[in-house]
């Protein structure tokens, strides 16, 4: 076999496995959706639980410093909100225009904004 037939038969292969690779996502895909969004009350619940449990730790004297509290908190709080998102919003057009560092720090800053307030 020439080596022109070998390279066109891997190609044609690879686009088969790749594209059955695709069709067995968006098979199962609906089921993912389907499954996440089954109970987002369930979903908000538990991330108020959460971050209610640290607060009464801190009511009760269990809980570590201050610090360290507010950073569960944000931790739970973050999984929740995408902080980058909201900062590109808030900034609007300007965001474009901005290093990827000054987005990471402006991100950063308004997201300590937020959560301070």
């Amino acid at each position: 076999m020439s080596k022109e037939k070998i390279v066109s038969q891997r190609l044609r292969e690879g686009r088969f496995f790749f594209i059955s690779k695709i069709l067995l996502v968006l098979l199962f895909m609906p089921q993912l959706v389907c499954a996440a969004a089954a109970n987002p009350m369930g979903l908000i619940q538990n991330g108020t639980d959460r971050a209610l449990v640290i607060l009464r730790q801190s009511q009760r004297g269990e809980a570590p410093s201050l610090r360290q509290r507010k950073d569960e908190i944000l931790l739970v709080v973050g999984e929740y909100f995408n902080f980058e998102e909201m900062a590109k919003r808030a900034l609007g057009r300007p965001w474009k225009e901005q290093l990827p560092d000054k987005r990471q720090e402006f991100a950063q800053l308004f997201k300590q904004l937020l959560f301070n307030t």
